[in-house]
């Protein structure tokens, strides 16, 4: 808890500066996204204003499901003002709850030292500390990452319906806030459920869960792709590179 709570109260001191030490273009995204939504139910904004905010907003337009901006939209109005501070903040408190999984995770296969050690390092590597105070999914993500981890080595070893429901709920959370999660976490439940169940039903398990825990995002999609934004996706996604080995070298 001590390595939490400091870990969470270095962070607080740079939340006031401009978001200009990591990814800004992203973090202006996101902050601009935001916006628009904010100035869009605010009363006592004048037309041209919100059009403006909306605009902009939808010129940008969300890569991911908007749910770091919704939040900070949800913060706005709780305060009553924008202030980049909170969803900063929230970033901070997501990443330290990310921190709590990783000991829970950790503490189901190793003694208290190497617990804690990989704990302070969640919480004290110098790229986390700047990378948590991000106003970006990104370290929404990572949390439930390790959430999802940790769900899936708790259903390893105690199978029953709600061991099944937290790690397919915590596996859609992480996959809806930004879909590259699956490549974190997939691989591990598959490993589990071959060991447990042989390849053949470990695969089937495996198949029918990552549908379901994907439904929500792949319903998202289908609705923004389709309808919303068909071309956002033109320069972010090259199915070309699977064909490239220079590709999976350094995946590798």
């Amino acid at each position: 808890t001590l390595i939490l709570l400091a870990g969470f109260v270095v962070r607080l001191p740079h939340l006031a500066d401009p978001p200009l030490g990591f990814h800004p273009t992203r973090q202006y995204r996101s902050a601009v996204i935001a916006r628009g939504y904010y100035v869009d139910e605010l009363s006592g904004v004048t037309t041209q204003q919100r059009e403006a905010a909306r605009a902009i907003a939808s010129r940008l337009g969300p890569i991911e499901p908007p749910v770091i901006e919704h939040l900070a939209v949800w913060a706005y109005r709780v305060a009553g003002r924008e202030d980049l501070r909170l969803p900063r903040l929230m970033s901070v408190l997501a990443w330290t709850a990310g921190g709590a999984a990783m000991w829970w995770l950790t503490a189901q296969f190793f003694s208290t030292p190497a617990v804690v050690a990989a704990v302070v390092l969640v919480m004290f590597l110098p790229f986390g500390i700047t990378a948590s105070q991000a106003f970006q999914p990104d370290v929404l993500m990572t949390a439930l990452t390790v959430v999802t981890l940790a769900a899936a080595v708790r259903h390893d070893k105690r199978l029953g319906a709600f061991a099944l429901v937290l790690l397919t709920v915590s596996a859609g959370a992480a996959v809806f806030v930004k879909p590259m999660a699956a490549f974190f976490f997939v691989p591990v439940v598959f490993a589990l459920a071959v060991r447990r169940l042989g390849w053949i039903r470990g695969l089937a398990f495996v198949s029918i869960w990552t549908l379901v825990a994907s439904l929500p995002t792949a319903a998202y999609y289908y609705y923004y792709v389709a309808r919303v934004a068909p071309g956002v996706f033109s320069e972010r996604i090259f199915p070309q590179l699977l064909g490239v080995p220079s590709f999976w070298r350094d995946w590798a």
